[in-house]
This record gives C-alpha cells, sequence and structure tokens, in this order.
C-alpha cells in the first residue's frame, strides 16, 4: 500500500487522554493541565461521537441500580465509552471539545508579572500573547494555577479584583500583579494593584470564609465561562483551589461485574442490547422474525453470531433478553450481592475447562469455578475459593465532587443525596469503560466470622474504630452514612495483605490488582450474608489476561500463611501497633494499627482510598493487648 509523506491537512487534537482516565481522573468537570494550555473537560453533551468506534456497553445489573437510586437512564444506551476514531487517522467530528479554564492569565516575565483576563489578551497561533512593557514582542502568557471551588463541586475565577482590594475598597482602575517568590508558599505568592499599591498575600484565601459565598457557576456545563444558564443557588462559601491539587476532582464510579442470567453468548447479548428496543421491538413472534429478516437492516446484513443462529434460535434468545432486560428497576437487592450468590454457586472444576464446558464454549464475559478440596486445601476460616478465570468489569462515572472525596456505602454505592455535581444537563447516559481479566474470590467462614465478632475484645475493638468514624465525618454526613462495621475493617485489611503477598509471586505489580469486597453486616434485616474478597486484574482490551492470577489463587494456603507472616511485624512497630482510630488525629480517624509500612497500597487498587484497615483485627499485633484473642487468624510462625 503507497503512503503519502505530506503532512495531513487534519487538525491534531491539543492534547490526548486515555479512556480509562476520562472514567477515574478526568471527567466532565475535571481540570488538565496540557503542554501550554490548561483546560476544563465540558458536559457530556461536548462529547462527539461522530465517527466512534463501537462504543454502547452493556451492563443492565447496573443500570437498573442506577435508576432505582434516581438516576435517568436510556432504556437503549446507558452506558457508553469515551469517544474514539475508528482508525489511526484523527477525526475533527469525533472527541471531546474543551473549554478554556481558567480565564486569567500572568506573564511569567519577572519584570512583568501582570495578572490579564482573556478578554485584554491576543490570541495567535494557539496561545495567548500580551505586550510586556520590558519586552520587545509580545510575550506568551501562562494560566493562573488557582481558581475557586465548593463542596458542591462548583467552579469559578479567583475574584482577583475583590480579593485584593477587600480590606482597602475598589480601585477605579485595577492593574494587577502575581508576584511569585517561588518557595511554594502561599505566603510568598503576593498580589498587588500597581494603581493604587495595595497587596495581599494568597495565605489570606485559605479560610473558610476568606472568600465570597459561592456563585453556583459550572462552566463545564455552559457554551462559555460564566454562562449563566448553567448556575444554579448554592449556599456554600467559595475556597481557594490549586488547579492540580489532588481535592480539585473526586470522581464517584460505581462498577459491576458481568453476571450472565441466561446461556445467551455474550455476543449474541451485545447485538440484542444495541437493536433490541431500536430496530427489533416490533418482532413478537418467531414467525414475525422470519419475515423481518427481509425488511430490517441490521437483520439483513447481520454478524456472524446472528447470521448462523435459526430463526428459531435467535428468537429464543430474544425473549430470553427481554425477560432479563425487563426486571424490576425497583429490586433493592445490590449489584454486588447478585455477583456475590452467583460466584459461591460456581461449579467444581472437573478435568480440562480451559477450552470448553460440557462441549459448549465458555463465556467470554464470565466464567467461575471451584477447584477441588483435594487439590486446593483450605486455611482455618476460609470456607470456599472460587476461581474466576474470565470476568468482565464495567466501570460508570456516575458524577464527582471537589474538596471533598465522596464516601460510598458497604456495598460500593454513592448515595443518591450526596454532593455529587453533574455530568450532564440533558444527557440520558453515563460514561464507562470495560475491564476484561481474572481473579479469586476468598470465602470466610461464616459461622466462624460470627463466632470472633461476639467475643468481648472485638466488640470494644468496633466501639473503637466506630467513634474513629464519628470523628472524620461531621454529624450532618452521619445521617446518611452507616459506619462500616468491624467486619469490612477485617476483609479489607486482609484484602490488603493478600494483594501485597501475591504480587511478589504472580508477576502482576501489586498496582495491577484490585480489592473487591463483598460484606454485609451481621444481622442485617434483608441482607444476603456476605464475607469474601476478590483479587482481580485486567485491562481494557477484548483479550483480557493469561491466568497468572487464578494460579496463584490455587496456591490460597501458602500467600495467607506468608501474608499473615509478614503482617504480624511492621517496620514502625510498635508505634504502628498502638494507634487507635479514637485517639488519632481526623486523618488517621478510619484506620487503627496501619501505615505506610504494612498495609497501604497503591490508591488505583483500594477501593476506600487507604482507609478502614486495621492489622490487629487480622494477626497479632505488637503493642496491642490481648492481641491473640483480637485477632482473626491464629500467629503465624516468623
Amino acid at each position: 500500500m503507497a503512503t503519502s509523506n505530506k503532512p495531513s491537512s487534519k487538525p491534531r487534537p491539543d492534547g490526548e487522554l486515555r479512556q480509562s482516565q476520562m472514567i477515574t481522573t478526568y471527567g466532565p468537570g475535571a481540570l488538565v493541565d496540557l503542554v501550554g494550555d490548561a483546560i476544563l473537560i465540558p458536559g457530556l453533551e461536548y462529547w462527539s461521537y461522530r465517527g466512534a468506534a463501537g462504543y454502547e456497553v452493556a451492563a443492565p445489573e447496573l443500570a437498573r441500580s442506577l435508576r432505582r437510586r434516581g438516576f435517568k437512564l436510556s432504556a437503549t444506551t446507558p452506558f457508553r465509552t469515551p469517544p474514539v476514531t475508528t482508525d489511526d487517522e484523527q477525526n475533527t467530528g469525533c472527541g471531546i471539545k474543551a473549554i478554556e479554564f481558567p480565564s486569567w492569565f500572568v506573564c511569567p516575565n519577572r519584570a512583568c508579572e501582570r495578572l490579564i483576563h482573556k478578554r485584554d489578551t491576543d490570541y495567535k497561533n494557539g496561545e495567548r500573547r500580551h505586550r510586556c512593557a520590558s519586552a520587545d514582542k509580545p510575550r506568551k502568557l501562562v494560566p493562573v494555577r488557582f481558581a475557586t471551588a465548593c463542596v458542591c463541586g462548583h467552579l469559578d475565577d479567583f475574584p482577583w479584583e475583590w480579593f485584593v482590594h477587600a480590606e482597602q475598597g475598589r480601585c477605579d482602575a485595577p492593574e494587577l500583579r502575581l508576584i511569585d517568590r517561588g518557595s511554594g508558599d502561599l505566603s510568598d505568592v503576593i498580589v498587588r494593584c500597581e494603581n493604587c499599591g495595595v497587596e495581599r498575600s494568597m495565605a489570606k484565601a485559605r479560610g473558610d470564609r476568606s472568600l465570597p459565598r459561592c456563585h453556583g457557576h459550572r462552566p463545564w456545563l455552559a457554551a462559555y465561562v460564566g454562562d449563566p444558564q448553567v448556575a444554579e443557588d448554592c449556599n456554600e462559601n467559595q475556597r481557594l483551589l490549586v488547579r492540580t491539587a489532588s481535592g480539585g476532582y473526586s470522581s464517584q464510579v460505581e462498577s459491576a461485574l458481568t453476571i450472565p442470567r441466561s446461556s445467551t453468548p455474550s455476543d449474541v447479548r451485545d447485538f440484542l442490547v444495541r437493536h433490541d428496543k431500536r430496530d427489533l421491538a416490533a418482532i413478537g413472534s418467531a414467525a414475525e422474525l422470519k419475515m423481518a429478516r427481509k425488511f430490517i437492516t441490521v437483520l439483513q446484513t447481520p454478524p456472524p453470531c446472528i447470521a448462523r443462529l435459526s430463526d428459531t434460535e435467535l428468537w429464543q434468545a430474544i425473549e430470553a433478553f427481554r425477560e432479563e432486560s425487563g426486571a424490576d428497576d425497583n429490586d433493592p437487592r445490590p449489584v454486588r450481592e447478585t455477583e456475590y450468590s452467583t460466584m459461591i454457586h460456581a461449579p467444581t472444576e472437573v478435568g480440562d475447562h480451559i477450552y470448553s464446558k460440557g462441549g459448549a464454549e465458555i463465556d467470554e464475559d464470565f466464567y467461575a469455578v471451584k477447584p477441588p478440596r483435594s487439590a486446593c486445601p483450605l486455611p482455618p476460616g476460609i470456607a470456599d475459593l472460587v476461581l474466576v478465570e474470565r470476568l468482565r468489569e464495567v466501570r460508570v462515572l456516575t458524577g464527582f465532587t471537589r474538596l471533598e472525596s465522596p464516601t460510598p456505602n458497604i456495598y460500593g454505592e454513592f448515595d443518591a443525596n450526596s454532593n455529587r455535581a453533574a455530568l450532564a444537563l440533558s444527557a440520558d447516559w453515563l460514561p464507562a469503560s470495560e475491564i476484561r481479566g481474572e481473579g479469586f474470590l476468598i470465602v470466610f467462614d461464616l459461622v466462624a466470622l460470627g463466632a470472633w465478632e461476639d467475643r468481648p475484645i472485638v466488640k470494644e475493638r468496633e466501639r473503637e474504630l466506630e467513634v474513629g468514624w464519628k470523628l472524620r465525618f461531621p454529624m450532618h454526613k452521619q445521617q446518611s452514612m452507616t459506619f462500616m462495621g468491624i467486619r469490612f475493617y477485617l476483609l479489607h485489611t486482609l484484602a490488603h495483605m493478600l494483594i501485597t503477598q501475591v504480587s511478589l509471586e504472580c508477576g502482576y505489580a501489586a498496582s495491577a490488582i484490585r480489592e473487591r469486597v463483598y460484606c454485609s453486616r451481621k444481622d442485617e434485616q434483608g441482607a444476603l450474608p456476605m464475607a469474601a474478597i476478590l483479587l482481580s486484574t485486567g485491562s481494557s482490551g477484548s483479550e483480557g489476561t493469561l491466568g497468572g492470577l487464578v494460579g496463584q489463587g490455587r496456591r490460597i494456603q501458602h500467600h495467607l500463611q506468608e501474608a499473615l507472616r509478614r503482617a504480624k511485624l511492621c517496620s514502625h512497630d510498635p508505634v504502628c501497633g498502638r494507634q487507635h482510630a479514637h485517639e488519632g488525629t481526623p486523618g488517621r480517624a478510619l484506620l487503627g494499627a496501619a501505615c505506610h509500612g504494612c498495609l497501604f497500597i497503591a490508591e488505583c487498587s483500594c477501593e476506600r482510598s487507604n482507609q478502614y484497615l486495621d492489622r490487629a483485627l487480622v494477626v497479632p499485633t505488637m503493642g496491642v493487648e490481648h492481641a491473640d484473642q483480637l485477632a482473626f487468624f491464629a500467629a503465624p510462625a516468623l
């Protein structure tokens, strides 16, 4: 094939982000630094899919759960991946049109340091410029690194003119300079008005009431920064926000594993997700389907998975799909209960099942088996082991917050009444990504776990952890939240121990292994009793992984013994072991005996941002009174 050396006439994008980043880090409302610009990711209405590759994502269980909690989602395409073109060439109609933010710029010339609004700049060749008094030609400006935000997610430009004159009164013709002495401390960043000589340190903007009331601005949803039509009422105060600070964007991501309810192959299900309600809705029987093949476009040139099915087989698949999709959206069961129930009822492994399952193809999205007990002995306290050889996880961005991180409940779901900022004004879908991989599920013995929870020393430790939880969250938040309970601390802590241990022998880095905790509170009315942890790894590609983690699951007894042996002594003991949640600072109020030396792992691997951890609950720990009675597992030999 001949190629041309001529440069493409199509404009290149100013920057690129991975699809997974658009779900977790840079979704709508996020601030992004490019090489020469600062931008704001816009709402979903500004995501263009013209010429995009297959972007519809099927996750019916998660869609039902979100609808039950008040999300308005399309019946046909509730989830979409961020737009990606079908080939290597850039398509100007496919992508995300970002918004320039903030609106203020500063001159990097030390002799100038002028603060200038973009309306007073010259825009040429993709750069903001102005003419310095001390320069012969226009100088390139850089975006200021300060903005304002509130806990409801609203965002606005920093009120420079108001701030510098707040104590002295208004200036008729302000000329502002931003003087940064380079130490990194806000007290060394000075805003000065050259016209009236007033100056003020940025350190005075750090207080909760140092800035005006929030105006409710949502520039990521607007056609332009400052569009009053998208503002909403807000009773919070503005707070200083450094654009690159970690608190500037905290995504609310929910996920679900694909658990097939029927034997319909995944490629057939994907076809029906796209076309059943849109193109096949009028078909009501196998006889009508035979006639429809002649007139409906998607059936005239169907994909191979549909072409090889007879009319009867395709109609049976349509009926099964409609029955599954018609499940009650008001069903109160959390998604994780469905996942847990399916996995613990997985069949026992028989012979070589890698390529076939009773003569049928293994489902591409989910396949789990239990190894024979004789081939895989389990340690005391562990009731079962499930090898999930194929899994598909769908992660969905439901909203975001600023300044304060969101806290999901024990089932990984976010409260619908939280300060969630909207991703769109009218879009009836949410951005999602697919992860395919493998993992293994460790199921605890509920009888042994219940006996452990009834120990007086364990109940006393639970009361201490609950006091710390109350110190961490203000009273108004506690009304919509529930304490996780001692069982969750135990499961979550063991998950961190095993991730670190398994990564040493499985070939995957610890940051590539992710936890998923299945837990219900003891004696909770109507809840399915759950106590299990799923360790999984995966990638966003369609191929998944190669079985390395499943292979380590077969050695769970070895890994558990090694994890307990390593966790028995922390490099910071006895200081680490003597820490108590109810005595610590707010930053440690959700932690018992836990620190960077023993339990903390990569943020991408942990569902709870390295919180709700206590090593003393799992293994006897130095510095803890009655350590042998408090720990669930016996002390291993060093």
